[in-house]
């Protein structure tokens, strides 16, 4: 995979911890993006390389220049460093931009679009009801919004000026965990439940061929939602969803230590030859062997190591990220996955380029 030279443009806050930083390639051909995709950032941090993906939340044909959400208020010390650490003019290192969070090809006729999204976990939904509203005049989008308060949603200001443009289009339900309370006009304390979901997913027909459902949150929240969804008739193939939250992966329990396994992985030009545990996933694998290789979360649910396995046989954990025609062309995730005999896998269409210990640039 090729890595991507972008630098920072410009800078906003977007409430409490939250910065989107618009980029420009750096490249001779810049990377092009869809709407509902990720980024995932390298970033060289007291003398380790991470990476962590994040939401793109500009449109592409729409906005001027690709932007990404960043929060500071999370545990990952590397993530506040960023928010200390860059500004305009800045330049920064990303895989090219990727994720399964995609709207499906327009129908002929208007679609409905529902989206279930929680704070601070909603910078994938914005874009995608952006662009509905400003591409598909016979479209309509029903939000469903949970946050503290009102002063807290994301995107604010953006929505409500989507809201008030396409008032015909756009219907918005706000639900608020910890309203501030004003006497003069009180607002309730609502929460979203599976009961509410379900409620309001029952207002459309599950087997309509031009709806589709996006669920963005916290792993509860996800879960919560994509139940409600099951419960109330919506097909498995018409929910998307993304997770910010991963688990931590674990063996299955028939997973023993015992002789190791060999994995050939090939990555673009370059081949891996190591070996892995039945009972250590193979991102953990390959992060024992010092390889190179692009993931981010290790959790499952950002598709960022997505590879093809050509020979034998596993156990894939977790997945919330690959759809049933990318299992059926036998795509696994490398960090929830654990070899039960030797393996050979590989990215598809990648380019490998070596970081070595610091970011260097030929």
């Amino acid at each position: 995979m090729n890595i991507v030279r972008w630098e920072i443009r410009e800078m906003y806050s977007y409430g409490r911890g939250i910065y989107g930083y618009i980029l420009d390639s750096l490249e001779t051909t810049s990377p092009t993006y869809q709407t509902g995709q990720f980024m995932t950032v390298l970033l060289d941090y007291e003398g380790a390389i991470y990476r962590r993906a994040y939401p793109i939340y500009t449109v592409p044909g729409i906005d001027d220049g690709l932007g990404i959400l960043v929060r500071s208020d999370t545990h990952y010390s590397f993530e506040a460093h960023i928010h200390e650490t860059w500004e305009p003019g800045t330049q920064i290192f990303t895989y090219p931009p990727t994720g399964k969070m995609l709207l499906e090809t327009p129908p002929d006729e208007g679609r409905l679009i529902i989206c279930i999204a929680e704070h601070p976990f909603s910078a994938s939904i914005y874009p995608l009801i952006k662009q509905i509203l400003h591409t598909e005049p016979d479209s309509q989008i029903h939000l469903l919004y949970q946050s503290p308060n009102e002063k807290e949603v994301l995107f604010q200001k953006e929505l409500k000026a989507l809201q008030t443009a396409f008032h015909m289009h756009f219907r918005w339900e706000s639900f608020y965990t910890e309203p501030h309370y004003n006497p003069a006009q009180p607002i309730p304390h609502r929460q979203l439940t599976i009961e509410t979901i379900a409620q309001s997913l029952s207002d459309y027909d599950p087997s309509d061929q031009g709806i589709q459902v996006f669920i963005c949150g916290s792993n509860q929240f996800t879960r919560m939602a994509v139940v409600a969804a099951r419960i109330t008739g919506y097909r498995e193939d018409i929910l998307r969803w993304q997770l910010f939250s991963p688990d931590i992966i674990t063996a299955p329990a028939e997973m023993q230590p015992q002789d190791e396994y060999k994995i050939t992985l090939y990555y673009g030009v370059k081949c891996y030859e190591f070996y892995s545990r039945p009972d250590e996933s193979l991102i953990d694998s390959i992060s024992h062997h010092k390889l190179d290789i692009p993931y981010s979360c290790r959790g499952g649910t950002c598709g960022e190591c997505a590879v093809i396995v050509r020979k034998g046989d596993y156990i894939m954990t977790k997945n919330e990220v690959l759809k049933t025609q990318d299992l059926k062309e036998n795509q696994v995730l490398l960090c929830t996955c654990f070899a039960k005999s030797d393996l050979e896998v590989c990215f598809p269409n990648y380019v490998y380029l070596s970081l070595g210990d610091k970011l260097m640039w030929d």
